[in-house]
């Protein structure tokens, strides 16, 4: 007799399941599943908990990028976007919450740090997280792996390699600037 685990998810799916069959013919589930959650106070208040790992953080970053450069043709920030086996990343940025590994990042950001980001690009970074805030890291990854410059600059390097090349700016730009194109 079959034995069978019986397990509870709890979250939102973000992604319609994706069944699959094991040569044995036992059937694999793959899910994309966010555990954020939005609540009221008891005063009234709207809450949100949304779980932000590093490999989250990577792809929002990139996504903020991009979308920067569509809207006002230069970058929102400096630092190379290198496209990773599980998608772009930022190298300082990846290195800086190394320690969480895949769990979310528990640090605070400072006033001083926030200080120094001007109050249209907080505006435009609220917008990109209002956006993409409700799809989890492998969600993301995997929209990141369908896309033009990180397909085009991972052309000749296979899936599951890894690498430091750099994603071109202009490649960034161009693929948002035609998503933005078609709105």
């Amino acid at each position: 007799m079959a034995q069978f685990n019986k397990v509870f998810l709890i979250g939102n799916l973000t992604r319609d399941p994706e069944v699959r069959y094991t040569p044995k013919g036992s059937a694999v589930a793959d899910i994309g599943l966010a555990t954020n959650r939005s609540w009221r106070s008891e005063s009234g208040e709207e809450k949100e908990d949304v779980r932000l790992t590093n490999l989250k953080l990577q792809k929002i970053l990139y996504y903020a990028q991009g979308w920067y450069l569509a809207n006002f043709t230069k970058p929102l920030f400096k630092d190379e976007i290198q496209a990773w086996k599980f998608g772009p990343a930022i190298y300082s940025i990846y290195k800086a919450f190394e320690k969480y590994g895949s769990l979310p990042i528990t640090e605070v950001v400072t006033k001083n740090e926030l200080s120094e980001i001007n109050q249209k690009d907080k505006k435009f970074l609220d917008e990109v997280w209002g956006v993409y805030k409700k799809y989890s890291g492998t969600d993301l990854m995997q929209s990141t792996h369908n896309e033009k410059p990180w397909k085009d600059t991972r052309l000749d390097i296979t899936e599951s390699a890894n690498s430091e090349t750099v994603i071109q700016i202009i490649s960034i730009l161009e693929y948002f600037k035609s998503l933005k194109d078609q709105t």
